[in-house]
């Protein structure tokens, strides 16, 4: 059985990833824009 506290942990890391993600995502595409 999973803890309650391994899956605040799972769901807080891929909580960071994700919006680590989309901030990566969306410094490329304005980079990739301004190269244009």
């Amino acid at each position: 059985m999973i803890s309650d506290d391994d899956l605040n942990t799972v769901v807080l890391t891929f909580g960071f990833l994700s919006v680590g993600l989309i901030m990566v995502y969306q410094a490329i595409s304005v980079n990739n824009k301004n190269h244009d």
